[in-house]
């Protein structure tokens, strides 16, 4: 990410470490290493590796700021809902604590934000920097200086849009990097041959069908809730077919062509195709992949008997060597969790493929 002239790297300051934490985040401190274990760590190899699950922020405020206007524009801007779940989830998980209970556990989070505000000589001129690394290896520390809360506010406003989208993209790597550390060659072997196409997918993935033109890829595992294991469905399906106007890219082309591909394929236990859900419309938004144009389809997908569903991303891009669409679908079933690290996981999986 570039920052303009405004945002450049500087060093922050560390005051007395506390102790106080939220039991559940420390509960969350302690599985940290999932999605961490193959980053890079040249430059840094003294440093222990970040700590926290994707989505997660540390920001430091003082109380006073916390609870009054700059408090709620954080809350505003980082709170946003994530879109196209079937329930209020926020694009990030804040944790907010003051500068004396920043402890050595907290400093090892993957993304921390520092709201530095003190009427002193430091903060003259507001100040936004970013620095890698600094306690942990791979974390990004993000610190506004400002000298009173409403200077804080305007700086805060316009680098927050950039903070936002550094912190989707590192975690989409750090995803990407873990799945790399396990992914199944066979997988990958198979997709290269059949497709002629490479994708990153954990070993866990097996190939559920595949026909001329596309490959479906299914993940079935149990994750805990309160002690008790519960299933959760995690699929693929890869498809190609010709390309032969730009009017692919329109948002009816798409659906129309994922609802007949899938829906073909991909069936419930009473023979209902899966289809996308209208009540809550599909969004669509042009990307850019690997310097590609592309579209980037999300919504919610259901079965009608039984009465299943839960949300997708669906990424297309041209193959322009081959002349060929290609769709990458991911799809994830968890009625008893929370969507959002499900969906943050397809998401790093889809933006793995290569042609």
């Amino acid at each position: 990410m570039e920052f303009p002239p405004r945002f450049q790297a500087s060093e922050t300051r560390s005051e007395s470490q506390g102790l106080v934490m939220r039991f559940s985040f420390f509960l969350t401190s302690l599985t940290l290493l999932l999605f961490s274990s193959c980053d890079d760590q040249t430059g840094s190899v003294a440093l222990q590796r970040f700590s926290g699950a994707p989505g997660d922020v540390i920001l430091i405020m003082e109380d006073a700021y916390w609870e009054g206007s700059s408090g709620n524009l954080v809350k505003e801007s980082l709170r946003e809902p994530y879109p196209m779940l079937p329930q209020y989830e926020p694009e990030f998980t804040v944790h907010r604590f003051a500068q004396r209970n920043f402890s050595q556990m907290l400093r090892l989070n993957r993304s921390i934000i520092i709201a530095d505000i003190e009427d002193n000589a430091r903060n003259i001129q507001p100040i936004s920097s970013q620095k890698e690394s600094k306690w942990a290896n791979g974390q990004t520390v993000y610190t506004i200086q400002a000298k009173n809360e409403q200077i804080f506010m305007e700086e805060f406003q316009k680098v927050v849009p950039q903070i936002r989208r550094d912190i989707s993209l590192k975690d989409r790597k750090r995803i990407q990097n873990y799945i790399r550390s396990v992914e199944s060659g066979a997988i990958r072997a198979a997709l290269k041959t059949h497709l002629q196409l490479e994708l990153s997918v954990h070993k866990d993935f097996t190939i559920a069908k595949q026909g001329k033109d596309f490959m479906w890829l299914r993940r079935e595992r149990v994750d805990y809730l309160s002690g008790v294991p519960h299933d959760v469905i995690m699929g693929i399906m890869l498809y190609t077919y010709p390309y032969d106007s730009d009017s692919l890219f329109s948002r009816a082309s798409l659906i129309q062509h994922r609802d007949s591909i899938l829906g073909k394929v991909i069936q419930s236990s009473k023979d209902s195709p899966m289809v996308i859900e209208t009540i809550l419309p599909a969004e669509l938004d042009t990307v850019d992949f690997a310097g590609n144009f592309a579209t980037e389809l999300k919504g919610l997908w259901k079965f009608k008997t039984p009465l299943m569903g839960g949300p997708f991303i669906s990424l297309s891009v041209v193959d322009e060597k081959r002349g060929r669409m290609i769709t990458i679908d991911g799809y994830v079933f968890a009625p008893k969790f929370d969507k959002r690290s499900y969906v943050l996981e397809l998401d790093a999986l889809l933006y793995s493929l290569n042609f």
